[in-house]
């Protein structure tokens, strides 16, 4: 996985199916959209990708997303791309993907519908061409049972790993070559980074932009958001099942 130029955009992928929960990619995006540069330009960009673009309907039924794109609109590179010789006759300089097409993270969301796209071959195929580290990416992440796809994706194989916790027991049914920590409110492996259920995105957002830009960039998202993110990334309250949040 690599890294993107100093002075462009970090470009996001957030990857679209039917029934996913909105909150999971809606609280990242909303922290990462208030990152700007000094002349108010976005320093992260986000790329709303799906099987096939166009409306994507949610868990809640009532709110359908435009994906602008579709896995072949913007395909992961190419793992070993065939080039022709140069006139000289040796192997010419393989080219790099074009900037348009090149993706720095990938956010996949959890919802039920995952349930039904851990089998979508379509979509794991996507998902493990660009978690490869050839693609380019400089991180996969995932929120509440989006790790279920990373996990069916193999993506995840040998790595720790979260998910939310209401559905802990079928994610870990998905591939039980992960170490899955039930009591983590995130967890980061290597380039690879899943999160808790829903809102625990937001948290999980916060952190990585923390590590990636730094602390006071972090906090003034955060503070755009009006959200006190939980910084202990090996505590979900959660995890306890009996656990009812004071209201």
């Amino acid at each position: 996985m690599g890294s993107s130029p100093p002075d462009s955009p970090i470009r996001v992928g957030v990857l679209l199916f039917p029934g996913h929960e909105p909150l999971d990619w809606v609280a990242p995006v909303n922290i990462w959209g208030a990152v700007k540069d000094a002349d108010g330009r976005p320093r992260i960009e986000m790329l709303y990708i799906a099987e096939n673009a166009g409306p994507v309907t949610s868990v809640t039924g009532t709110v359908s997303v435009i994906a602008s794109y579709s896995f072949a609109d913007l395909p992961p590179p190419a793992a070993s791309p065939q080039h022709s010789p140069s006139a000289n006759g040796r192997p010419a300089t393989p080219p790099s993907p074009p900037s348009h097409q090149q993706l720095h993270w990938l956010l996949v969301p959890g919802g039920i519908g995952t349930r039904r796209e851990a089998a979508n071959p379509a979509l794991l195929e996507y998902i493990r061409a660009w978690a490869a580290p050839s693609s380019g990416l400089q991180l996969c992440m995932s929120v509440c049972t989006g790790a279920a796809l990373l996990a069916a994706a193999g993506a995840l194989d040998g790595r720790r790993a979260t998910s939310n916790k209401r559905a802990f027991d079928w994610v870990k049914s998905v591939n039980p070559r992960v170490d899955w920590v039930r009591s983590a409110r995130w967890v980061r492996d290597g380039n690879f980074v899943t999160s808790s259920g829903v809102s625990a995105g937001a948290d999980m957002a916060v952190h990585v932009l923390k590590e990636v830009l730094g602390a006071e960039v972090a906090a003034k998202a955060a503070q755009y958001a009006e959200y006190i993110p939980a910084t202990d990334a090996d505590k979900d309250p959660f995890a306890d099942e009996a656990f009812l949040p004071a209201v």
